[in-house]
């Protein structure tokens, strides 16, 4: 008897063993699926809802693709600007607030975010990079370009220039930017006026260079029909973006053509 119920025993508890050993397998194959699906959501997760101040925030041909890539500001309060370095408020981001970052230019993120007023709302602005690193910023390094200053903006450093007027500004830039000067140890020091690129829709106090009514796009060429670097002289007598990259290279109403230049090289032109 006792050898009989020691089998009974023994069998009762390979069974239980090999049902939990059944039930983790299907757990664990259910988890990894799970898993699955859930990567791939994420991979095939599509670019931000359009922002509805999207028509009203700087663009550059220069800019760098980020992927819209997740990510969350990391200072106590951040200002994201319809252009930068220094302009108009979009709105103020704080800590945590999470944001889609679109694209990078200088030392600046193009971020998508909800709209801290109204959470049915999207919005789009520029905020600087240190946003996004915790802790106070970094001392910059180096110095300024020639007939730049060392300015600041809620912690953010940057190159800026200081203006009276938009006959101080490069072109496509206008005097409408408010920065602090930059003192050492990161103290801030007056507040100055500074040249920005306009958002579109604004209108500079002086007018603009001939050709020249979307930032970065095209500007008149210099002596002998020279271009700037990145620009490529083409048949309106013009200097155009040279757009060869990629497409994405080229502005909001902006496209990029090789029609305007022979050889055929593509470039920035505007859309009417």
């Amino acid at each position: 008897m006792r050898s009989v119920f020691a089998f009974v025993v023994v069998s009762l508890a390979a069974s239980s063993l090999a049902c939990s050993l059944l039930h983790k397998s299907e757990a664990t194959d259910a988890g990894a699926t799970d898993a699955g699906a859930a990567t791939t959501d994420a991979a095939t997760a599509g670019p931000p809802p359009t922002a509805d101040n999207v028509n009203q925030v700087a663009r550059f041909p220069d800019e760098t693709d980020m992927g819209n890539a997740s990510a969350k500001i990391e200072d106590p309060k951040v200002t994201a600007r319809a252009a930068v370095p220094s302009g108009a408020v979009v709105a103020n981001l704080t800590m945590g607030t999470p944001v889609v970052e679109m694209a990078s230019h200088d030392t600046f993120v193009l971020c998508s975010f909800s709209d801290p007023k109204n959470a049915g709302h999207t919005l789009m602005g520029w905020v600087g990079k240190e946003a996004f690193v915790p802790g106070p910023s970094p001392s910059p390094k180096g110095a300024c370009p020639a007939g730049m200053d060392r300015m600041v903006i809620e912690d953010q450093p940057f190159c800026g220039k200081v203006c009276t007027t938009d006959a101080n500004c490069p072109k496509g830039e206008t005097c409408s930017g408010r920065a602090n000067s930059y003192a050492a140890g990161g103290a801030l020091g007056p507040e100055k006026d500074t040249c920005t690129v306009p958002a579109p829709g604004t209108t500079p106090s002086t007018p603009a260079a001939s050709g020249a009514t979307i930032v970065g796009v095209q500007q008149p060429p210099g002596a002998g029909n020279s271009c700037p670097a990145k620009y490529v002289f083409a048949s309106d007598k013009m200097c155009h973006f040279d757009c060869s990259k990629s497409p994405l290279q080229c502005p909001p109403k902006s496209r990029c053509t090789a029609t305007l230049t022979n050889p055929k090289q593509p470039v920035c032109e505007e859309q009417h």
